[in-house]
């Protein structure tokens, strides 16, 4: 029942509002989590020009996708997309890649599609129906920046639901096979991030909220088709 009314009520949430709060997070992430990016300039534009350029090729509901990129000593690799398409991407993650634009660009597919879904806002409106809230988070913005705010830490360790991930990753996959692209990126994209976990944590990182990595990977590779590299795709030196 929750998740159905989470569903119902995420799209009706005002666009100013979720612009809003995202901007308030993203503000307190840079005070608290985040600091600024250490990879050189051009190549920052390098990455949103291509980014630029993928966007212009998808069809894609009316968020506009800003790509930001910050270092963190707390965060690691990671890239998480607020509500209103403000996406983040660490240094840590560029070095895991060794910079490698089609993984990016998978990843950055994947962060989307939990914007193009409103998972965001799903995560929030359940915890809103769970407590009765909804009346209140509709007549009150500081309140919904309150909550936002409270789970920004669960957006930003990508702590979604198995059927969200899942959500995102066909979202992704879906597109890159739209591109004519080849899904493999989105393959290996994971396996570098698996990678990068502690062997300590793997295990109940993996069992926790995300699906397995290994059915995640077998699902992108189960998709694999025969393409055409498209002549920007590149690897970017530093």
């Amino acid at each position: 029942m929750i998740p159905g009314v989470a569903v119902h009520f995420a799209d009706y949430v005002p666009n100013k509002a979720i612009q809003i709060a995202s901007e308030h997070t993203l503000y307190s992430l840079d005070k608290t989590l985040l600091d600024e990016s250490k990879v050189d300039a051009k190549l920052q534009q390098r990455y949103r020009e291509h980014w630029q350029q993928t966007l212009g090729q998808l069809t894609l509901e009316d968020a506009q996708y800003s790509l930001n990129f910050r270092h963190s000593d707390k965060m690691g690799a990671n890239a998480f997309a607020l509500p209103d398409g403000t996406i983040v991407v660490t240094d840590d993650l560029l070095s895991l890649i060794d910079n490698n634009q089609d993984l990016l660009q998978a990843i950055l597919l994947h962060e989307i599609g939990h914007v193009e879904r409103n998972h965001s806002m799903r995560l929030i409106a359940e915890t809103l129906a769970t407590s009765l809230a909804i009346d209140y988070f509709f007549g009150d913005l500081g309140g919904m920046i309150e909550v936002f705010a409270g789970l920004s830490n669960t957006i930003v360790q990508n702590q979604f639901s198995q059927k969200l991930e899942w959500e995102a990753d066909n979202f992704a996959l879906t597109q890159i096979e739209a591109l004519g692209l080849d899904p493999e990126s989105f393959a290996l994209a994971m396996e570098k991030l698996a990678e990068s976990l502690p062997d300590e944590s793997k295990l109940d990182t993996l069992m926790q909220s995300h699906p397995l990595m290994k059915e995640r990977i077998e699902n992108a590779r189960a998709r694999k088709i025969v393409f055409e590299p498209c002549t920007y795709q590149t690897l970017f030196a530093t």
